[in-house]
């Protein structure tokens, strides 16, 4: 990903479907037959992403609510966007 890719939105890939338990989000691949879970971080990224916030939206957001520092949380989420990604589960555009 690139710095501008960071200001643009993200959808959820067509043959991901996901479901809340607690805390966690474990999403589906249908197309693959794989699942992949997130912790609650994870899972709260993945809420903002769902409700149309940008990746920088999300880490301003972050680093207030949990006392972050923007450039630590940017770095962690860009990790995980960059697997989401990889994995075929988030694809570009809102």
């Amino acid at each position: 990903m690139t710095e501008d890719d960071f200001k643009g939105g993200f959808r959820l890939a067509p043959e991901v479907h996901f479901r809340q338990f607690g805390d966690e989000v474990v999403l589906l691949d249908l197309a693959r037959g794989e699942y992949f879970s997130l912790d609650a971080l994870g899972a709260r990224i993945w809420t903002e992403i769902l409700a149309g916030q940008s990746a920088m939206a999300i880490v301003d957001l972050m680093a207030r609510d949990y006392d972050v520092p923007c450039e630590r949380l940017k770095a962690d989420m860009l990790e995980l966007l960059d697997e989401l990604i990889d994995r075929g589960l988030l694809v570009f555009g809102s």
